[in-house]
């Protein structure tokens, strides 16, 4: 029987204000129990900087998967929304878990992503809504959604399963299903 495996997505372009933390970030998210599946701009890691990040990220056994900017999206808004197409990757088992996370922002609790969920989107809040004492749903922020309030894109989980039914992209890999929604 398949023991289906635990992917966070993550993304980067070759800028050093921001690929820096993606060796210690993936490092990080497989010590407690995440492979990283980790999708880079195709360009500019032609450096010793843009090496060390690469051969660091397969130290960590990352997958890594590189995409050109897909326009019209910036090369910014396109790693961005690449990890939503993650599903497309090639050789994801359909019951494979994958979660997308921010690569600067660090996970500290293996108890809070120790859960083998089939669809979650976990915030701040989660513990919260986990120990009200009724089950009811905190509200976040107090007093209920305002006005250009939003969540970021990161912490929102599913099985590859779900992810392709949830957003149906054509395509056979990362790029392609891009296209698809651009």
């Amino acid at each position: 029987m398949y023991d289906p495996e635990r992917w966070v997505v993550l993304s980067t372009d070759a800028a050093p204000t921001y690929a820096v933390f993606a060796p210690v970030v993936a490092k990080l998210w497989r010590r407690i129990g995440y492979r990283p599946l980790v999708i880079i701009h195709r360009d500019g890691w032609q450096s010793d900087f843009g090496n060390h990040v690469l051969s660091s990220l397969a130290e960590s056994d990352a997958v890594v998967v590189r995409v050109p900017t897909v326009a019209p999206l910036s090369v910014a808004n396109t790693m961005r929304a690449v990890r939503v197409v993650a599903a497309a990757t090639p050789g994801l088992d359909p019951q494979d878990f994958l979660l997308t996370a921010d690569v600067d922002m660090i996970p500290l609790s293996r108890a809070f992503w120790n859960g083998r969920w089939q669809f979650v989107v976990l915030r701040a809040l989660f513990h919260a809504w986990l120990a009200t004492p009724d089950g009811s749903t905190p509200s976040f922020p107090p007093g209920g959604p305002v006005l250009g309030f939003r969540f970021a894109m990161c912490y929102a989980g599913a099985i590859t399963e779900i992810w392709k039914e949830a957003i149906p992209v054509g395509g056979g890999d990362v790029e392609a299903a891009l296209r698809t929604l651009v």
